[in-house]
């Protein structure tokens, strides 16, 4: 089978977001966690369903909205030494 190098273009018909819900889905993940994880930047309805879904609903381990997020990997890394920025790597 020969691959194409080209991306391929999406269907007619498809839109973007086709796995998006149909429903007020922000307004049901506060009423179960009682809290809006969409606040968060960087955190829409489907990331905060998956997070729910992934740790769920104690919230208690984090005293703040900036550590939660920090816990969750979206905030930088500011390591500094001197006047240079460290950047840390993964160990492979």
């Amino acid at each position: 089978m020969k691959r194409s190098s080209k991306p391929e273009l999406p269907k007619a018909g498809k839109r973007a977001g086709g796995n998006a819900p149909r429903f007020d889905l922000r307004s049901e993940l506060y009423r179960i966690s009682g809290i809006d994880l969409t606040r968060i930047d960087g955190i829409n309805v489907m990331n905060a369903q998956t997070i729910i879904a992934e740790i769920g609903l104690d919230m208690s381990r984090w005293p703040s909205e900036a550590h939660f997020a920090s816990w969750l990997g979206l905030c930088p890394d500011n390591k500094i030494t001197g006047a240079k920025s460290i950047v840390a790597t993964a160990a492979t």
